[in-house]
């Protein structure tokens, strides 16, 4: 869509509106004086949003409203989204999704904004279940989010990269028949086995019994490295 036409009449307060909105540029802005048309205008287009029938409500005149594009194909309500001022609007959600890290302000219409912070804490409410396991069958005494977004390189944002590592590993998996879950993370990565293997010496030595033990095994007819 190129060009948006709107014909309005009765429309709250717009008593009459012939206008062609160029999209050439992709945005833009109407600017009108306090009590003129704003108000009114947004309200319009959110009944056609929600399937509603515009009106005017002093008078009662009858409304007409058609609102197509340059080729005459009228804009249904789902290509509609109306976000009200701040100042409109008494049930402003101010979500904090980690208190620590994040603070996000999300302006919407109050059913898309419903919709969204339904979604967000059900997936919040699933990571710090997921989190509270992790940490019982680990034993990791530090955050477990920040070390597993450590461990896999990932950028310490929190909330959204964890989702984002978690839905990558589920698409990229693949079957392991070793079984490591009664391993504790903590056992094998702690300060102590970090300490040992920065040693420059055991470094040396641990790869010179890799590289022996392979070329045992590839010498052997008996033994394989997966046996």
């Amino acid at each position: 869509m190129k060009k948006l036409c709107i014909h309005l009449e009765n429309c709250y307060g717009i008593r009459c509106l012939d206008e062609i909105l160029d999209f050439s540029n992709r945005h833009v802005a109407i600017y009108a004086s306090n009590g003129t048309m704003k108000s009114s205008l947004a309200r319009t287009f959110t009944d056609i949003s929600n399937g509603n029938k515009s009106e005017e409500r002093i008078f009662q005149r009858p409304s007409k409203c058609n609102i197509h594009d340059e080729k005459g194909k009228q804009i249904s309500g789902d290509k509609i989204l109306v976000i009200n001022s701040y100042q409109n609007r008494s049930n402003v959600m101010h979500y904090e999704p980690d208190i620590k890290n994040t603070s996000k302000q999300v302006l919407a219409d109050e059913q898309l904004q419903k919709k969204y912070e339904n979604i967000t804490d059900g997936l919040l409410n699933k990571k710090k279940e997921v989190m509270k396991e992790l940490k019982n069958r680990s034993k990791i005494k530090h955050d477990v989010e920040d070390v597993i977004l450590k461990d896999f390189k990932y950028s310490n944002s929190k909330h959204e990269e964890i989702f984002s590592l978690l839905s990558n590993k589920n698409k990229n998996k693949h079957v392991n028949n070793n079984d490591f879950s009664k391993i504790q993370y903590n056992t094998i990565f702690n300060d102590d086995v970090k300490q040992i293997l920065d040693d420059s010496t055991i470094k040396k030595l641990l790869e010179s019994y890799i590289t022996n033990y392979k070329k045992l095994l590839n010498d052997s007819q008996y033994f394989q490295e997966n046996f």
